[in-house]
Order: structure tokens, then C-alpha cells, then sequence
């Protein structure tokens, strides 16, 4: 998700989705690190189609905003309220 093709990342996230919903049983060895990663991104993500399908993951499936708890204080403006959301949630 951090390439250049920004085309790829809805497919990404389409995918992760699939991976990380209970439902389907899949389990993924590295979750906590993509939910670090997600968090990472949506920090730096310009794309607000991207940007909602992020909130989207980490409110559905992660418990853990320990990244975004840390850097709070660089959000500001549209992103901060949906932040706030899935912090306090």
C-alpha cells in the first residue's frame, strides 16, 4: 500500500477485508503488524476513498490504536473526528 500505483490500494483493502472478518476464518500471522501498518497509513493517505476504507478495517476488526494514540497530535482537520471515533469507540 505504499507503492506508487494507487490503483492497487481499494483491491488491497477489498482483500484485507476478506482476511481479517471473522466470518471467513482466516487467520493472519502478522495481524497486529497490519493493523500498525493501517494505522500508519491512514496518517499519510491523501485519497479519501482510502482514507474511509481504512477507518473501515480498523473500526470492524482492530481493538488495538495504540499507533494512532501516539500520533494524535499530527492529525487535524476531516481525519480527526473519524480518528476520535475509533479511539474512544
Amino acid at each position: 500500500m505504499r507503492g506508487s500505483d494507487e490503483s492497487r490500494k481499494p483491491c488491497f483493502c477489498f482483500c484485507l477485508d476478506y482476511y481479517l472478518d471473522p466470518y471467513y476464518g482466516c487467520t493472519l500471522a502478522h495481524e497486529s503488524e497490519i493493523f500498525a501498518l493501517l494505522q500508519e497509513l491512514l496518517l499519510t493517505e491523501r485519497s479519501q476513498a482510502i482514507i474511509d476504507d481504512i477507518l473501515q478495517l480498523l473500526g470492524d476488526y482492530c481493538g488495538d490504536f495504540s499507533v494512532l494514540r501516539s500520533r494524535i497530535c499530527e492529525v487535524s482537520g476531516e481525519l480527526l473526528p473519524g480518528i476520535k471515533r475509533l479511539i474512544e469507540g
